[in-house]
């Protein structure tokens, strides 16, 4: 049996009509009709029972076409998903995105316009090894990497309400926050780091009433008017003005951050995966060049 005599048959028990199964399948009625004769032929059944230009199924048919269906269903989807496979296992890259997931997204945009058939596999896990390139903002043991690229260093700014006496501040120092409740990150991620070492070199407390490990609710807390925290001016997402947050540049030295791009000693990256890493930085110096333009220290208003 061939798989063209099966995909006739069904066809044609599905019109009932042997030149509507041509039609559709784009084919002569000659070709169908031999090819049902041949398959009847090596079945020794008969699977049509022929009235005039109307077609019925023999019970063989029926019987024939309910177990043949799923088959030819599942043939044609394993068919697909082989197809898939390949075409990721050619051109797969997994990227470990523990920052910056916002440009992260739009370099992907930007590359799959030229590149559509690239899988992209997105993680976020601190300590997963397994990954062709890895986004971070800080520095690990470089063992086991073959190298690190700055790709960005941002400045850190303060976040707060609209509603805030702070959103008409030019620029913002600590002891304007002695009163402020923060929303923080949890211990440990680097923007929380940069921000105890700071509080640290300049003996503030701060007053803090939440703590939680996702900038997304952080972000949550904040549009809620709960408190004032620290915000990465460029690699955390544009600030709606739904969410009635102001960004303040914050009148304390060294208030930045810095992005890095790795990728692993011993793992050989395809030409598409080079490529991606070229653009993936080229966008990232665009988002810097986009700010120096701005000018750094303006404020972001909703």
């Amino acid at each position: 049996m061939e798989t063209a005599q099966l995909k006739y048959f069904l066809n044609v028990a599905k019109f009932e009509n042997m030149s509507q199964a041509a039609q559709y399948m784009h084919v002569s009625q000659p070709s169908v009709s031999r090819a049902i004769q041949a398959l009847e032929e090596e079945l020794s059944v008969k699977l049509l029972r022929r009235n005039g230009k109307r077609l019925s199924l023999t019970y063989e048919g029926r019987i024939f076409q309910s177990r043949l269906g799923p088959l030819m269903a599942e043939m044609e989807q394993l068919s697909k998903d082989m197809s898939i496979l390949g075409r990721q296992s050619m051109d797969m890259i997994k990227i470990n995105a523990i920052s910056a997931e916002n440009i992260l997204k739009d370099a992907i945009a930007e590359f799959k316009e030229d590149h559509p058939d690239v899988f992209f596999e997105i993680i976020c896990r601190r300590e997963d090894t397994d990954w062709d390139l890895c986004i971070r903002s800080t520095l690990p043991e470089l063992g086991y990497f073959a190298d690190a690229d700055k790709i960005l260093e941002e400045e850190i700014c303060l976040a707060v309400p609209d509603s805030s006496w702070l959103a008409s501040a030019d620029i913002v120092s600590l002891k304007d926050l002695k009163n402020e409740k923060f929303i923080l990150l949890s211990k440990g991620l680097s923007l929380r780091d940069v921000a105890d070492k700071r509080f640290k070199e300049m003996n503030f407390i701060p007053d803090q009433i939440f703590e939680c490990d996702r900038g997304y609710m952080v972000r949550s807390l904040m549009q809620k008017g709960l408190g004032v925290t620290f915000w990465p001016r460029l690699s955390w997402n544009k600030i709606e003005p739904h969410e009635h947050i102001v960004l303040k540049p914050l009148d304390v030295p060294n208030m930045y951050r810095s992005i890095y791009l790795l990728r692993q000693r011993e793992r050989h990256l395809t030409e598409t995966a080079e490529q991606f890493r070229d653009s993936l930085i080229l966008c990232f110096q665009n988002r810097m060049k986009e700010i120096e333009r701005n000018g750094k220290n303006k404020p972001d208003r909703v």
